[in-house]
């Protein structure tokens, strides 16, 4: 098939047997900068996105999708960008260099993963076209209030 062919297909055509699944849509933005507080609410909005997207998390139900708010991770996932965030997860599940959603004392933020178990440490650290960012670290024996959301499955950005 050439180009062409494809702007010749009939657009007409609909396939009425798409999967999809609807999963949780919070309508607060993760900070991809400095950690931020996102209020609380007990009201959810739902998206549906088709299976196809997904792909092996297709159906999960622990799936929620956030908007992005900042430029810390901007060479990966831009500002403005949906994270598409799978929350069944542990900290042991984890690879380094990971995107996750995690947050400290109710301050969240979106950040590369790191578990520096020589020093005894987690690492949370920009990647960004911006120098001014900096990593955030926890001590092992000082991370009480940490809590990772989950990972960062995928992204969607309007162009």
């Amino acid at each position: 098939m050439c180009t062409s062919d494809i702007m010749e297909l009939n657009h007409d055509v609909y396939n009425d047997d798409t999967l999809s699944h609807s999963y949780f849509y919070i309508d607060r933005s993760v900070s991809a900068g400095i950690p931020d507080t996102i209020s609380g609410t007990s009201e959810f909005e739902k998206v549906e996105l088709p299976d196809l997207f997904l792909g092996k998390y297709a159906g999960k139900k622990d799936i929620i999708v956030l908007r992005v708010n900042g430029d810390s991770m901007n060479r990966v996932i831009p500002d403005g960008a949906f994270v598409v965030v799978n929350t069944d997860i542990s900290v042991y599940s984890l690879n380094n260099d990971d995107i996750v959603i995690f947050s400290d004392n109710f301050n969240y933020s979106m950040k590369r993963f790191v578990n520096d178990k020589q020093n005894k440490k987690y690492i949370f650290k920009p990647d960004s076209y911006d120098d001014c960012f900096e990593d955030i670290v926890f001590d092992y024996s000082n991370c009480s209030d940490l809590r990772i959301i989950g990972k960062v499955i995928m992204y969607n950005v309007s162009l």
